[in-house]
């Protein structure tokens, strides 16, 4: 459910509820994202019964792959065409940005950026993580439509999946039939 989207000059702010893939009552993840000419900020919060999942320890700011195997953060970005764009980062500090040219083609790693920032608090039933990224020579103006997802790792080492919408019976973040209008 969308609650609130604002636009002005190249702003955009929007706030989601992330819902689970499958029924999970013991926790809620709420996720806003504001975009600018020349900066991504994205920030989930997470509440519940945190003691279930895993939330990784700090590292070094990093870029890696394959962060969806733990616990993570993502924002899909889209506009008219096929193209779209795939922002990843962990409590770990790890992170990635990539673009794809089609639904789940091979991601290629963006090298247009200038700087990232992630930050994160936990208390016993909260988890707030932060993340920045200055960009350049990305017009914001091409995205139309958004996907904002997280995967919750447990401490039975399963994944849980958390998304705007979930159409499909597997989870699938890149549905495009599941992103939101930027409007």
């Amino acid at each position: 459910m969308m609650y609130l989207i604002e636009f002005y000059s190249y702003n955009y702010f929007m706030k989601n509820r992330l819902k689970p893939h499958t029924p999970i009552s013991n926790v809620f993840i709420d996720s806003s994202l504001k975009l600018t000419k020349e900066k991504i900020v994205l920030s989930f919060v997470v509440k519940g019964l945190l003691s279930e999942y895993i939330f990784q320890k700090k590292h070094k700011l990093q870029r890696l792959d394959e962060l969806w195997k733990e616990t993570c953060f993502e924002l899909l970005l889209a506009g008219d065409n096929e193209v779209y764009y795939e922002l990843n980062f962990s409590p770990s500090f790890a992170w990635n940005f990539y673009v794809l040219q089609s639904y789940r083609a091979e991601p290629k790693e963006l090298e247009i950026l200038e700087e990232a920032s992630i930050k994160y608090e936990k208390k016993n039933d909260e988890f707030r993580i932060y993340f920045e990224l200055k960009v350049k020579e990305l017009n914001f103006e091409q995205f139309t439509h958004y996907n904002l997802a997280t995967i919750l790792l447990n401490k039975e080492k399963k994944r849980t999946f958390w998304a705007i919408n979930h159409l499909k019976e597997q989870p699938d973040f890149h549905d495009r039939e599941s992103f939101l209008e930027i409007i």
